[in-house]
């Protein structure tokens, strides 16, 4: 018996909004410095938004959140951040995070 997901996606996208949210204040937050709850928001929200991306068939989505997790599994898991071993200030880092938000929001 096959199950129509057509029914589940307006939720997935909903709830996807809602994660990113989290995703935006999170990673703005981490350069101001955060603390491993705030990692762990994060992380929590990238892989729900992948795995109901990968449900959906949205392949691009589930590549970045993906990617985004990897990021954050050595600080959430093992106590050690990417670039450079901290958290830090990073304005290349602030715009990459502003400007990958409305391409991820863009749904349409």
């Amino acid at each position: 018996m096959a199950i129509n997901l057509d029914q589940f996606e307006q939720t997935f996208f909903e709830e996807s909004f809602e994660g990113l949210e989290v995703l935006e204040a999170g990673l703005l937050g981490l350069s101001e410095g955060a603390g491993k709850g705030t990692i762990d928001d994060i992380f929590r929200a990238a892989h729900s938004i992948k795995g109901g991306s990968g449900t959906f068939g949205f392949s691009d989505i589930t590549g970045l959140t993906h990617f985004l997790e990897t990021l954050l599994e050595n600080d959430r898991i093992h106590g050690v951040a990417p670039f450079g071993g901290k958290w830090h200030k990073n304005e290349r880092l602030d715009e990459i995070r502003l400007r990958s938000f409305p391409f991820c929001c863009d749904f349409s």
